[in-house]
């Protein structure tokens, strides 16, 4: 068996071993990475640590695939198997987070621009399509998005005729702007999450400087992710090198926030 007649590797890479394959790394990554022999991975990672399980087994962990994995239809099977083990994978905080940068590196790229720009059109017909067949839906998207506009407006912005025409200016600038289709981004969105569909962490107010216009394209691909927590902006348009320590006040002791939700402080219970 190759590798069984070397050295064993050293103590700390038997550990690292160990700690891969608990957390469900391949045999052929670990040996890439700690440059070892399968023999060693086997060895000293324990056989049945990677168990390979039945869809039965994936049907137990994971109700939500069960019918696909029980389907008669084989190709149904094993992409709901394949579907079961990134779901598995991504349990791991770590390969998460590998896999989030992974994402933001491949929006980046020629390629990914380049498909995108040939789907548009499709995916823009196919939404139109839908709206067609399901009139009531889109009022009622329309105006729960109003409702979110009209409450993320304070009211000292609503009462100064001043501010609500700096408002007004910006929408109509993006409407008539050449060279679009533009339209008006929130900074800090209305309701913003770290990533598409994940929880809110911050509400950002409908004032004057929380706007800018970008082209549609952009304002679409960053929907109501926060792209300026950090010192560098994350989204392809990079909406600027801003970090929520160092946000100016604005009139009214305002910022771009509204909140952004913290631990509740402890009160001592009166006796």
């Amino acid at each position: 068996m190759p590798g069984q007649f070397k050295k064993p590797p050293p103590l700390w890479k038997q550990r690292e071993i160990l700690k891969l394959r608990k957390n469900g790394i391949s045999a052929a990554k670990i040996e890439k990475r700690l440059n070892v022999t399968n023999y060693d991975v086997r060895k000293y990672g324990g056989k049945s640590i990677n168990k390979k399980l039945s869809a039965k087994d994936w049907a137990k962990l994971y109700p939500g695939l069960k019918d696909k994995l029980l389907s008669k239809d084989n190709s149904v099977v094993v992409k709901a198997m394949s579907s079961a083990r990134n779901r598995r994978w991504l349990e791991n905080p770590e390969n998460k987070a590998r896999a989030e940068e992974s994402k933001v590196r491949h929006r980046t790229t020629d390629r990914y621009r380049e498909t995108t720009e040939a789907y548009r059109p499709q995916a823009y017909e196919n939404q139109k399509a839908f709206y067609a067949r399901n009139p009531g839906l889109l009022a009622q998207h329309s105006s729960a998005y109003r409702k979110k506009v009209r409450e993320a407006t304070p009211p000292w912005i609503r009462n100064n005729p001043k501010y609500k025409k700096q408002i007004k200016d910006i929408y109509k600038a993006a409407s008539t702007m050449k060279g679009g289709p533009w339209e008006v981004h929130h900074r800090v969105p209305i309701e913003a999450a770290r990533s598409k569909g994940g929880d809110i962490i911050a509400r950002g107010l409908n004032v004057p400087w929380n706007l800018e216009i970008l082209p549609q394209r952009t304002n679409r691909w960053l929907g109501n992710i926060l792209s300026i927590v950090g010192s560098k902006g994350t989204g392809p348009a990079d909406t600027g090198l801003l970090n929520e320590n160092i946000l100016p006040l604005w009139p009214e002791g305002s910022n771009l926030f509204s909140y952004i939700p913290q631990r509740p402080k402890y009160k001592k219970k009166k006796k």
